[in-house]
């Protein structure tokens, strides 16, 4: 169980934006369903980058099933979650700003929905808590 496991490092950034999730509910007593959130606020480098590697997703998936090359859903989740750690270390999601907030709150709900989705593929577990 260390970063070097590439299904530890998926699991563990599912783990972490399930976590970060929880605080916002609780701490900040924010709904995160379906409140909309104004996306252009999205503007640091990693903010993008993450937006870049969810738009993705449907392709590779497409790409993977046409080839039938499981491998490139692997590779692209390992990609994502590592996305997902520098956005981590470079903003925070519990900030002063609610616009900012609840539009990374979005953002960081989609790289979620997406992990978990990746490893449903692969037939691995995304757990809430690690």
């Amino acid at each position: 169980q260390t970063n070097e496991n590439p299904v530890f490092y998926v699991q563990y950034a599912h783990a972490r934006i399930s976590s970060i999730l929880r605080q916002v509910k609780v701490q900040e007593n924010r709904d995160i369903s379906d409140k909309p959130a104004d996306v252009s606020l999205l503007t640091t480098e990693s903010e993008m980058e993450l937006l870049k590697k969810l738009a993705q997703f449907p392709a590779e998936v497409v790409i993977a099933a046409k080839l039938k090359a499981p491998h490139r859903i692997t590779s692209y989740v390992i990609d994502l979650a590592g996305s997902f750690h520098s956005f981590y270390n470079s903003c925070r999601v519990i900030v002063e700003d609610p616009a900012l907030m609840d539009a990374r709150i979005k953002l960081i709900f989609g790289v979620k929905t997406v992990i978990k989705n990746c490893l449903a593929l692969i037939g691995v577990e995304a757990p809430e808590r690690m």
